[in-house]
């Protein structure tokens, strides 16, 4: 209950470089390459829902067909080295039998869904994305329930501190009611 707690916004690389610096505790990320010395432990395994204009001929469909994402112009992050959102929509796309047609990459989420909003194309998010609520942007679930984005939280292997420790046990405490909601 005494701790403060300091966000930042920062990119995957950075926060792993800020754990290693020492300058951070824990990070939240969606990936990690394969790091030695980052333990990364899932906090929530989420739905991929579609954000798409309001005026798109998709909105009247209860759920989405990924297939049906084949020629829509997409709006995506770009591509980081190793693992990354973008690999993972890229693999269920390719899964699905197509490449997908990425219009623009923006620098996050938010970028993405505002995007959405001015009608460029789009965009396959993680379901908590979906609480941002920018005019012109409507959220429908993808058909394939399988279709998820894990959300994690990473820190240093051999760094133990007290906060670092209180933290990782509030994460398990929420973690179930966390995945109930999806």
């Amino acid at each position: 209950p005494l701790a403060e707690v300091s966000l930042h916004h920062m990119s995957k690389q950075a926060q792993i470089q800020a754990l290693r610096d020492h300058s951070i505790h824990i990070g939240l990320i969606r990936y990690v390459n394969d790091e030695p010395d980052i333990v990364q432990q899932e906090i929530v395994q989420e739905p991929i829902l579609l954000a798409l204009p309001d005026n798109h001929r998709l909105v009247a469909m209860a759920e989405i067909e990924i297939e049906e994402l084949k020629q829509e112009p997409r709006l995506m992050f770009p591509r980081a080295s190793g693992p990354s959102f973008s690999d993972l929509i890229i693999g269920f796309c390719r899964k699905a039998g197509f490449v997908p047609n990425i219009s623009q990459e923006a620098d996050d989420m938010q970028s993405c869904i505002a995007l959405v909003s001015a009608g460029l194309g789009v965009s396959l998010v993680p379901q908590s994305s979906s609480a941002l609520k920018l005019p012109g942007v409507v959220y429908r679930p993808l058909a394939d329930k399988s279709l998820k984005s894990e959300l994690s939280c990473i820190y240093l292997a051999d760094r133990r501190a007290p906060v670092l420790d209180a933290f990782l046990s509030c994460v398990e405490n929420i973690k179930a009611d966390l995945c109930d909601s999806f």
